[in-house]
């Protein structure tokens, strides 16, 4: 460790550490979006091969929506569309929000029973 003044600057590995921002010396932003890509494509190509833990890959998505509903942020109790489309559009917003919980607690459930039955 050697001190500047007062602001100890560390040397460890690959990363120098200077009045709290990190420097990467010897990766590139390019060389980090490329390892980030591949690693996420490897994960893809795996859930692919393995299609029963696939499901259990979308439970997880749909339980962080069904815990953004009972915790009542934004992104998960906004409707997609501005029309008419939807049966509940003219009823109040936490009926909506407690239809959507509903739904979604019955369509975990059902994924949760399928990947459970599938041999």
């Amino acid at each position: 460790m050697f001190f500047m003044g007062r602001m100890p600057i560390k040397r460890t590995g690959i990363t120098i550490f200077v009045f709290g921002i990190h420097f990467i010396t010897s990766m590139t932003v390019t060389d980090i979006y490329e390892a980030t890509n591949s690693k996420a494509e490897a994960f893809f190509e795996w859930l692919q091969a393995h299609p029963k833990y696939g499901l259990l890959f979308g439970v997880g998505l749909l339980a962080l929506w069904l815990a953004g509903l009972l915790f009542r942020w934004k992104w998960a109790c906004q409707w997609q569309f501005n029309s008419k489309l939807w049966l509940f559009d003219d009823c109040k917003p936490e009926t909506r929000r407690r239809v959507k919980i509903v739904l979604v607690s019955l369509l975990i459930i059902l994924i949760l029973i399928d990947f459970f039955v599938w041999r």
